[in-house]
């Protein structure tokens, strides 16, 4: 056997003694990731994942893919108010491709461990065209395949019944699309968007909204918050259910508690219009029962 191989194992295993550290070893991973935070040492997406495998845990990944396969909102198309369709996210022009989940294309924000798993793993890619998840090993079908366009959460709503954790491989909470599970089960809305599939065309898709506001939650969950550094990046585990519970109470209390402190944010500003008008509502309602 080359040399080559040799160095990829012993990289795979370095990295498998630092998950089973975590206490994570059999379990199923959310993985929101930078290839760019290990900074002393290079370690390729093919090693990171493959140490996964090692300790017998199932990845799932976000395969967002909104730059590659968002497509204009049809004429015929209305959609609730407070949608925040002017942010830009709205495509003028048709994409070049289509999407089913055999693609291997994904949006460069992503990274480039999605990118990989998506070319070079047996893995499963749920259906929805602008916000999808993959999944790779035991239990990702499980996970998975309940995943459409009007259903973007599903595979972490499996996450949290698999009893999973998220794991954030030098990123911080603004990567946390758990987050905005909270937020919709705390009642907040999804927004509408379009994307072009090999299917069925044009169709419509529920996603969610601007997660740059997150980190400052952090505090939130600083107790169930499991940390470690390996190699100059800083890794940050958190358990899925606890996580999600959290959130959901939070957002119930303070449903703009995620919104970024940019005022001119198209999503956060319709968040901020939607939550006044639903206030105004209850008021409303309360006043006309007395």
């Amino acid at each position: 056997m080359s040399t080559n191989y040799y160095v990829v194992a012993m990289k795979s295993a370095m990295l498998a003694r630092e998950y089973a550290a975590l206490g994570i070893g059999g379990k199923t991973i959310c993985l929101h990731s930078s290839l760019r935070s290990f900074t002393e040492s290079r370690f390729s997406p093919q090693e990171i994942i493959n140490a996964f495998l090692d300790l017998d845990i199932t990845l799932i990944v976000p395969t967002q893919a909104w730059s590659v396969f968002s497509a204009p909102k049809p004429e015929v198309e209305s959609v609730m108010p407070f949608n925040a369709e002017s942010d830009g996210s709205i495509p003028a022009k048709m994409p070049k491709e289509a999407f089913d989940t055999s693609s291997q294309l994904v949006g460069k924000a992503m990274g480039s461990i999605p990118r990989i798993l998506l070319e070079e793993f047996p893995r499963i890619r749920g259906n929805h065209p602008l916000a999808s998840f993959a999944g790779l090993g035991g239990k990702s079908r499980e996970i998975i395949e309940g995943q459409n366009p009007n259903q973007p959460f599903t595979p972490l709503e499996k996450l949290v019944e698999n009893e999973g954790y998220i794991f954030l491989m030098g990123t911080d909470l603004t990567s946390a699309t758990l987050l905005h599970l909270g937020e919709y089960e705390a009642g907040l809305p999804l927004l509408s968007r379009w994307a072009l599939t090999k299917e069925n065309g044009v169709i419509k898709c529920e996603v969610s909204g601007c997660s740059r506001g997150f980190e400052k939650l952090k505090a939130l969950f600083s107790e169930i918050e499991i940390t470690s550094e390996f190699e100059g990046s800083k890794w940050r585990v958190f358990p899925a259910p606890q996580m999600l519970e959290i959130a959901t109470s939070y957002f119930m209390q303070d449903p703009l508690g995620g919104v970024c402190d940019d005022v001119d944010c198209v999503k956060c500003n319709a968040r901020r219009e939607y939550v006044s008008a639903e206030r105004s509502h209850i008021d409303s309602h309360e006043l006309d029962e007395r």
